[in-house]
């Protein structure tokens, strides 16, 4: 915790007179790279760049490592490419991704799905072989 100071202290004896801790701001703000950008659209609507991607999560277990991949969609806004918001669409990469007027679709190997410009899921086909 080096990166945590104290707010406020006490005036009798300089200690703590509370818990409020607070985080020293980082300027620029860090941005995260995806691994692998697999899909970009242009939103016409919007000044937003939609980038899917194949994201990996590596969960240890007892015996082995075991990696899960989860498509993620990003929307980047204005000139500086600043993100706007962030969601998981698919259990593995994103194939494609198109702009319409009521939100952003997005194609899995084994779903379809539409979500809100804000990150909100607006429905979510699922293929389930027979």
């Amino acid at each position: 915790m080096d990166d945590w100071h104290e707010v406020h202290t006490n005036e009798r004896d300089g200690q703590p007179s509370d818990l409020q801790l607070s985080q020293k701001a980082t300027y620029p703000p860090k941005v995260v790279v995806p691994q692998e950008t697999t899909a970009l659209a242009f939103d016409t609507k919007q000044d937003i760049l939609w980038a899917g991607n194949r994201q990996v999560t590596s969960t240890t277990r007892i015996f082995a490592a075991v990696a899960d991949f989860q498509g993620r969609v990003t929307g980047f806004v204005g000139g500086s490419l600043t993100s706007y918001t962030s969601f998981f669409a698919h259990v593995d990469e994103v194939r494609d991704i198109l702009v319409h007027d009521r939100g952003v679709i997005s194609l899995g190997s084994r779903n379809v799905r539409v979500t809100h410009r804000r990150g909100l899921q607006r429905w979510d086909i699922k293929y389930a072989p027979s």
